[in-house]
């Protein structure tokens, strides 16, 4: 008899472990259901306060913009094959103005900022209207280089050509390094550089103002299109050629990634 308790018991116990886990499994798919419904509130509330200028900058009539915005993987924006079909007409119509812009917000969904195929999202609609690129791309830049590194695979999202330029901007630029007669492997031609041979920061920047800070924030944020990621100002200005003051902060070295 009592065994026949304590098993009952231990199964009322395990019964109201289940249900507690299930509740909380319930909750949590209506809280993420929620939150999903208040972000596409929120990306078409965007998309739609846009229309107007994403229409004058481009040289169309709004009702266009919001008759040709859709949805796709999750994000609203504008397909390539309306504003292809747009580039092409306004071509045909000697439109350069137009044209150019839409070729430009083509480069920016597709080369600059890639999320969805055939697609150009509204964060990159949104980066385009801004006029500023940089932040946002260095953001990207970064996220994808960090988050690759750290699990050690992946592929890196963004204008490889435009990467590929970055990377090797610092290196010499003498012929007998660019044209590599020797067919030497990457490895190796890097390892025969001294630090001499380095072009660590361009002396045309030195009569600008560097970004050392965020307010009372020790790292400033870059936010990019997928994520975001911290630089240190500290090092920052070392990096430029500036000498360092004193050995930074830890919490100065601390990346951040979000």
């Amino acid at each position: 008899m009592k065994e026949t308790c304590k098993e009952l018991e231990t199964g009322i116990r395990v019964a109201k472990a289940r249900k507690e886990a299930l509740e909380v499994l319930i909750s949590s798919l209506e809280q993420e259901e929620m939150d999903k419904e208040m972000s596409d509130v929120e990306q078409k509330n965007v998309m739609c306060s846009t229309c107007g200028c994403t229409a004058e900058a481009l040289h169309l009539k709004k009702y266009e913009i919001e008759a040709y915005s859709v949805k796709k993987g999750g994000m609203f924006g504008l397909t390539s094959e309306f504003l292809i079909g747009k580039a092409i007409a306004l071509a045909q119509a000697d439109s350069i103005d137009a044209f150019e812009s839409i070729f430009v917000l083509l480069i920016y969904g597709f080369a600059l900022f890639p999320n969805i195929d055939d697609f150009v999202d509204v964060n990159a609609i949104r980066i385009f209207l801004i006029g500023n690129l940089v932040p946002t791309l260095l953001g990207d830049m970064y996220f994808f280089l960090h988050l690759r590194n750290s699990i050690r695979g992946g592929t890196i999202v963004g204008c490889v050509p435009l990467l590929y330029k970055w990377f090797i901007l610092p290196l010499p630029q003498t012929p007998a390094f660019m044209e590599n007669k020797q067919y030497l492997r990457w490895s190796q031609r890097l390892m025969s550089l001294t630090n001499d041979d380095i072009v660590w920061y361009d002396s045309g920047l030195s009569s600008l103002g560097i970004i050392d800070s965020c307010g009372e924030f020790s790292n400033v944020p870059l936010i990019g299109t997928q994520g975001g990621i911290n630089y240190n100002p500290a090092l920052a200005r070392h990096q430029l050629g500036f000498p360092l003051r004193d050995k930074p902060n830890n919490t100065r070295l601390e990346a951040l990634l979000y």
